[in-house]
């Protein structure tokens, strides 16, 4: 258990422990068969078609979904942050990964056998139905998430899937200025266009007084 303690303040900010006492996030963790690991970054945690049995927590550093098409080109799906989890649905599943997943930076992860996850041992502690009914909420919100991104994506030009995007994360943050977590090769690997058309559509966008921005920061203007 002692092992796990040095993680105790990243792991009570994990979705999935939500309203579960630090002392029974120390129980209920060697319970579900951990394994805690350690990647430099760029280095992959998983390849697509990999098959995985475990759900990952980022208890240090940040990943990145990619998705490779058939010549090989990849595409940024999504990022992921410190006390994020990964891997659920292909784990739930028992399907080939059609993504891979590398580390952003540097990072840590702790793995927990999902079948575990939902099955609680022969105590049934209360905290462990807390634990799956968490876990419910990350499916729910997930597939939110999913739609959202159908969304982007199901708009014809650039400036139509650039303009869904940052006005999407503006409702999520609750304000017109707000940190998107891409780079410039990042967002357009995310919204699957060409660099220089996402280059210059911003620096459209900006001149037409519609955004503003200074690297990753943006704001709407109108």
């Amino acid at each position: 258990m002692e092992q796990y303690s040095q993680y105790l303040n990243e792991l009570v900010k994990c979705k999935i422990f939500n309203n579960i006492s630090e002392n029974n996030i120390l129980n209920i963790i060697p319970c579900l068969d951990p394994k805690i690991k350690a990647y430099e970054k760029n280095e992959y945690i998983f390849h697509q078609g990999d098959k995985i049995n475990k759900v990952g927590i980022i208890i240090q550093g940040a990943l990145l979904i990619e998705g490779l098409d058939y010549w090989g080109n990849s595409s940024i799906l999504k990022n992921l942050n410190t006390y994020d989890m990964f891997g659920e649905i292909y784990a739930f599943e028992n399907k080939p990964l059609v993504v891979s997943i590398k580390a952003n930076t540097k990072c840590k992860i702790i793995f927990l056998n999902l079948d575990k996850m939902l099955h609680p041992c022969s105590i049934s502690c209360s905290f462990h139905t807390i634990l799956i009914i968490n876990l419910l909420e990350i499916f729910a919100k997930k597939a939110i998430i999913m739609n959202n991104k159908i969304d982007i994506l199901s708009k014809r030009t650039t400036e139509d899937k650039l303009l869904t995007y940052l006005n999407s994360f503006s409702i999520q943050k609750k304000s017109k200025s707000f940190v998107i977590p891409f780079n410039r090769q990042e967002l357009a690997d995310f919204l699957v266009v060409n660099r220089s058309a996402l280059s210059k559509e911003l620096m459209k966008l900006k001149k037409d007084g519609v955004i503003d921005f200074n690297k990753n920061k943006f704001t709407l203007l109108n």
